[in-house]
């Protein structure tokens, strides 16, 4: 067994933080960031107990009787490689939350696989404490590239400069002879009221 081979294997095992690969008589762990380009919160998200999948042999360890494998490095494009033909700066797009972080923000996918994140300070023109106030996992947003950094996997976001708030109306203001008039319809109206209720039959 040897890195950068890619051969089949079975599913054996599924934990929270990856899953476990029989290679006839070796078992592989596939880490759960390896299962698949996209972000997964468990590898039975991606798979099940059974499954043939092809994995990479990513390094071997026989010492400690080890082997670490890789289902997304056997043949699909890292989809960073597309960020810069695909986007640039000051761009407005679609993504949806996939995550939400205290203090930090919320993190967007805009293509499968890449995540760019909007800092709290970008979710919107007012303060929001918790990107929960103002969001929620899986709902889909317009945001802005604000910063695009593919070379170290890294795209900042904003949700606030892809909606910006809608220009107040002026106030039509009426000229002094209109509102003198009106003000003054207003009172005698009232004056007039005031005159019936004191004249009125007990």
């Amino acid at each position: 067994m040897k890195p950068d081979i890619v051969v089949t294997g079975e599913v054996r095992r599924l934990t929270k933080f990856g899953a476990f690969v029989d290679l006839g008589g070796i078992d592989g762990l596939v880490h759960i960031s390896e299962i698949s380009w996209r972000r997964i919160k468990h590898p039975e998200e991606a798979l099940k107990i059974g499954d043939k999948v092809k994995v990479k042999v990513l390094q071997v360890n026989p010492e400690e009787e080890k082997v670490s494998l890789s289902i997304r490095r056997t043949g699909g494009q890292d989809p960073w490689e597309q960020v810069t033909r695909r986007f640039k700066i000051g761009e407005i797009i679609e993504g949806k939350v996939t995550r939400l972080v205290d203090f930090g923000g919320a993190f967007v996918e805009i293509i499968p696989g890449v995540e760019g994140l909007v800092h709290v300070s970008q979710i919107a023109d007012h303060h929001v404490k918790h990107p929960s106030e103002a969001l929620s996992e899986g709902a889909t947003v317009q945001v802005k590239i604000i910063d695009l950094r593919p070379e170290d996997k890294r795209i900042s976001l904003s949700i606030k400069d892809a909606n910006p708030p809608s220009p107040m109306r002026t106030p039509i203001s009426l000229p002094a002879r209109i509102t003198e008039a009106a003000l003054l319809w207003v009172m005698s109206s009232e004056i007039c009221l005031r005159t019936k209720k004191n004249n009125k039959v007990p």
